[in-house]
C-alpha cells in the first residue's frame, strides 16, 4: 500500500510541473507578458529554470528506473527544451552541478571524519 501511495504522489508531482510547462508554453505562443521578478528575470522563467534544476538533480541522483525516466521524465525535459531550450539546459546544467558539488561535499566530509576516527585511535 504504501508503494502506492509514493508512486501516486510521484505521479500527481511530476503532473504539477508538467501542467507549469504547458502554461508557460500557452503563455509565451499567446505573447502574453510576463512579470520580472528579482535580479530581472522574468519570473515564468525563473520557473523554467527551477523545475529544470530539480529534474536535472534528480537525474544525477539516480532516483529514476529506465521506466519511470522514460514514462514521466523524458517528455518534461523535451517539453521544457521546447519552451526554451537555453533556459532549460542552463537549468538542468545547475542540477547537475549542484548535485556534484553536494557529493563532493559528502566525500570530504567523509575523509575528514574517517581522518578524526584514525586520529584518535592513534
Amino acid at each position: 500500500m504504501a508503494g502506492a501511495t509514493l508512486a501516486s504522489r510521484f505521479i500527481a508531482y511530476v503532473a504539477e510541473l508538467e501542467g507549469e510547462l504547458l502554461a508557460i508554453r500557452a503563455f509565451r505562443r499567446c505573447a502574453i507578458p510576463d512579470l520580472t521578478g528579482s535580479y530581472g528575470v522574468p519570473v515564468r522563467t525563473f520557473r523554467l529554470v527551477s523545475i529544470a534544476r530539480l529534474i536535472g538533480y534528480a537525474c544525477m541522483t539516480g532516483a529514476f528506473t529506465d521506466g519511470l525516466f522514460e514514462k514521466y521524465i523524458a517528455g518534461l525535459i523535451l517539453l521544457g527544451e521546447q519552451i526554451a531550450p537555453r533556459a532549460w539546459n542552463f537549468g538542468f546544467s545547475e542540477g547537475q552541478m549542484h548535485f556534484d558539488e553536494m557529493r563532493s561535499d559528502d566525500e570530504a566530509s567523509e575523509e575528514q571524519r574517517l581522518y578524526s576516527v584514525r586520529v584518535q585511535t592513534i
